[in-house]
């Protein structure tokens, strides 16, 4: 009986080892908006990311085609 007990102890911690062990770290969806308060030509990302403070959104980058003229503040938080 005692050799069964044992057995079945070492099998779940084998389980829950192996189990840990398969574990795969997904990265988070990155949610995207406009930003409502940034004006003027989106050349760094630091006054972006301050626009986009004032938000309540805690990242903000400058994104788009082409160069500094075409390029808006973009808002971004984790989904």
């Amino acid at each position: 009986m005692e050799k069964k007990f044992v057995g079945l102890v070492l099998l779940i911690v084998l389980v829950l080892l192996a189990s840990d062990m398969c574990m795969v770290e997904v990265e988070a969806d990155t949610c995207t908006k406009p930003s409502k308060y940034f004006k003027g030509v989106c050349g760094g990302n630091g006054a972006c990311r301050n626009a986009c403070s004032r938000e309540s959104w805690p990242s903000g980058r400058c994104v788009g085609p082409g160069g500094l003229i075409f390029q808006k503040c973009q808002c971004e938080r984790p989904c």
